[in-house]
């Protein structure tokens, strides 16, 4: 995929959106289309609302969900330099990240404190 034209990747990113807006839940629908934006192809365009948008309803359905949230966040803060922001985590997703930092036995209680620490620093 790495020889597609701008216009077939967009094609296609914007038909994963399209799916993924209607089944918002669907965890392996949010990896491909993440996958796809994250510039594997040559065409990067994350952000952190983008984001939020992709993975938010996943999140707040399960722990891996979550997972995938938090590691997308990782990946954007060490690929991109954009970290989390206050102004994108909502109260539902604050709260289930808040949850889960709260658990010390939770193996991604340390991640999602590190998410919280730039949302308290706002």
């Amino acid at each position: 995929m790495t020889d597609q034209t701008h216009s077939e990747w967009y094609k296609a990113a914007t038909e994963l959106k399209s799916k993924l807006e209607s089944s918002p839940n669907d965890l392996e629908l949010a990896q491909e289309y993440w996958t796809l934006i994250s510039g594997g192809t040559g065409f990067d365009a994350r952000s952190g609302p983008r984001l939020v948008a992709t993975f938010r309803s996943c999140a707040l359905k399960c722990d891996e969900g979550l997972e995938l949230l938090i590691s997308a966040f990782r990946q954007l803060a060490d690929d991109t330099g954009e970290y989390p922001r206050a102004e994108l985590i909502d109260p539902p997703l604050e709260n289930a990240l808040r949850f889960v930092a709260g658990q010390s036995e939770n193996k991604l209680a340390r991640e999602a404190a590190w998410v919280l620490s730039f949302v308290d620093d706002d």
